[in-house]
């Protein structure tokens, strides 16, 4: 986990509890939708990033102060010779969130699902559901929300890298 990750994560956690803070959405029973308290998180391995089997971690901000190292991990991931690995990486995501998505169908608990991730596991998912080619094609921001509305096996995009719990929009560290 990032440095201040769990800080973060619970921040964004009671921005999506507290009324009003969040663009305003309907619950079945007409009340204000709100994130349940009492859900204790999952680990599902298949949803690890695409670089969770180095031995370190650099995050995004940290990558972009060093220009060559940033090129080179952008070079060495956007290569053809990483295809098969990207498409790899690629169908794993899908085939986890969707598994998620399919198991929750139909429970009463299932009105809403939050999953949380890396960007790289992110894009992954949402270039599937948009069918673009490559897994990476925005740069998904700390806490940002990217939604996907999921309803008897079809997938329909709503939103990437909601953000009001964060107030001014961040600039991207990359183009991609």
């Amino acid at each position: 986990m990032v440095r201040g990750g769990r800080q973060t994560g619970l921040a964004l956690w009671a921005a999506l509890a507290a009324p009003g803070a969040w663009a305003q959405e309907q619950a079945p029973d007409g009340g204000a939708a709100r994130a349940p308290r009492s859900l204790e998180p999952v680990v599902v391995d298949d949803l690890a990033e695409f670089d969770a089997h180095l031995p370190t971690y650099i995050p995004i901000e940290e990558l972009r102060d060093d220009p060559e190292a940033m090129r080179l991990a952008i070079a060495e991931w956007s290569s053809p010779e990483a295809e098969v690995t990207r498409q790899a990486f690629r169908d794993r995501v899908v085939a986890a969130i969707d598994g998620i998505a399919t198991g929750a169908e139909g429970a009463a608990s299932a009105e809403r699902i939050a999953i949380v991730c890396h960007g790289g596991v992110i894009n992954a998912y949402l270039t599937g559901v948009l069918g673009l080619p490559g897994t990476l094609f925005f740069e998904p921001i700390y806490t940002g929300v990217s939604r996907v509305i999921w309803r008897k096996g079809h997938r329909q995009f709503v939103s990437a890298n909601e953000a009001p719990h964060l107030g001014a929009p961040r600039r991207p560290a990359l183009s991609l």
